[in-house]
């Protein structure tokens, strides 16, 4: 029940200022993580809006995987090399790690690690399996459709450096809250003091919504408009199925009530059906 994940691509960060790099870049807490300890991250720029969006993987003490479910390694690699100056840190983005999705626990390898993840529905779970290259499964599209798809639902955002969607969102307007993504504490980092005004003056107005629609899926940054045709959101990624499509979408909290379009004029609901948005440890 398992298939290489085609989208995603891995960024292997490693030396002995691998960890300190990471706390000092991404907005989540990596000090917190013990070895083969896990969770959702970030690299935001200056205005607080995100860059590129993965879990973080702690391996060992000097070695961390970013997995980035749209891909996108080497030109993270690329952007964040300009940060590197002295730090004893190399970016690595065509490691031997290679990441496939399962619906049932992985017959996983010593030196392979296992992340527990929410399932297609409520109280199930899926593993995402991180392994060295050549001992993983083959690409099955079906699986990976269902896998991008669990995603969607409990709200990850596919953003990816250089990509439409990316440096455009901040991350309380992705609810990224409710993946536990960012961390007010840890001290600074880029883009720190925008999210955390943000939080403590209570000043989102916006926030991520699942919706569905009939047709090819929208691409990302996709806009949705509200009666008079005033401006509601906008698509952040969309996936397609037998019905139609679902999106990620980054909606104004005021305009979620009444009909609602895309920019092309095609009608759209925000998806009421399923498990929406659940936290990552539901």
């Amino acid at each position: 029940m398992c298939t290489r994940l085609p989208d995603s691509e891995i960024l292997q960060l490693s030396g002995a200022d691998a960890v300190p790099f990471a706390q000092a870049q991404f907005m989540n807490n990596a000090t917190a993580l013990a070895d083969s300890g896990w969770h959702w991250n970030g690299w935001l720029n200056a205005k607080g809006r995100l860059v590129a969006f993965f879990a973080l993987v702690r391996a060992d003490a000097q070695t961390l995987l970013l997995w980035l479910p749209a891909g996108g390694a080497a030109a993270l690699a690329s952007s964040l090399q300009r940060f590197v100056f002295r730090a004893k840190v190399r970016l690595d983005a065509t490691s031997s790690w290679q990441a496939a999705g399962c619906f049932t626990p992985p017959p996983a390898g010593t030196g392979d690690i296992v992340i527990d993840l929410p399932g297609e529905d409520a109280g199930s779970r899926r593993y995402l399996w991180l392994h060295q290259s050549g001992s993983g499964p083959g690409i099955d599209e079906s699986k990976a459709s269902r896998w991008r798809l669990a995603d969607l639902r409990i709200g990850v955002p596919y953003i990816s450096p250089g990509q439409p969607g990316s440096e455009q969102f901040v991350p309380q307007w992705l609810s990224l809250d409710r993946l536990h993504a960012f961390d007010l504490k840890k001290g600074c980092y880029p883009g720190q003091e925008i999210v955390a005004r943000m939080h403590y003056l209570g000043q989102s107005k916006r926030a991520a919504f699942v919706l569905s629609g009939p047709g090819e899926p929208p691409p990302a940054m996709t806009r949705v408009t509200g009666d008079g045709d005033t401006a509601a959101g906008e698509i952040v990624w969309a996936i397609g199925d037998s019905e139609g499509w679902h999106a990620l979408a980054v909606m104004s909290k005021e305009r979620t009530e009444g009909p609602l379009r895309l920019a092309t004029g095609v009608a759209v609901q925000i998806d009421t059906s399923q498990p929406d948005l659940r936290p990552a440890d539901a």
